[in-house]
């Protein structure tokens, strides 16, 4: 990928708003995500917490596309359950109240 191509993704405030259109699509046609799109998700918060843009936004590429699970996602035992909207909603807001 070239340097405009990853400047172009932007940083902070461009994951952070691709993140919330993510979920607000999801609150607004009422339905959860899918583990994938779960593990994805959590993946771009952690991404988004220690400044790697570029990985968060792969990470949202692929909630998007609801690509399957990668094989470490069994190691991860939070995927194991269901997600609901509202906890992604509550891990977005805790990586942002803790970012201030």
């Amino acid at each position: 990928m070239s340097d405009d191509a990853v400047e172009s993704q932007g940083g902070h405030g461009d994951l952070v708003a691709r993140i919330e259109r993510f979920v607000k699509e999801l609150e607004r046609t009422n339905r959860s995500p899918s583990r994938a799109q779960t593990y994805s998700v959590v993946s771009a918060l952690a991404f988004l917490q220690r400044g790697k843009f570029e990985e968060g936004h792969g990470a949202m590429d692929k909630a998007e596309r609801d690509s399957p699970l990668p094989p470490e996602a069994s190691e991860v035992e939070e995927i194991d359950q269901d997600f609901t909207t509202a906890q992604l909603r509550g891990a977005f807001r805790d990586v942002m109240d803790s970012n201030q």
